[in-house]
């Protein structure tokens, strides 16, 4: 009897990780639903006196698993000009 308790108790620790569910990078950064891409900002607040500032803006992009395959970073160094990239970072996933 106590050879069997301890082979039920293996068994149910060896199943319990192949049953748990993952999550997906767009679950972990807190989306729900389907996602496309997500743009994020962050502005630097700069003294009248000083007149410059920039605002960094982060664009990521999702695959139809949720997990995200696209990361750029872009800067803004004045209002109204164009936001210009200076990292990108590419992940590619294989599903079988």
């Amino acid at each position: 009897m106590r050879k069997f308790c301890v082979l039920l108790v293996l068994c149910l620790l060896w199943i319990t990780p192949i049953v748990a569910q993952t999550k997906t990078d767009k679950d972990r950064d807190g989306l729900v639903g389907p996602v496309k891409s997500v743009e994020a900002y962050l502005i630097d607040f700069v003294r009248k006196d000083n007149g410059s500032g920039q605002t960094q803006f982060t664009n990521m992009e999702y695959d139809s698993h949720g997990n995200w395959t696209r990361k750029t970073r872009l800067v803004q160094s004045e209002t109204g000009a164009q936001p210009q990239p200076y990292y990108a970072e590419r992940r590619v996933i294989t599903y079988y």
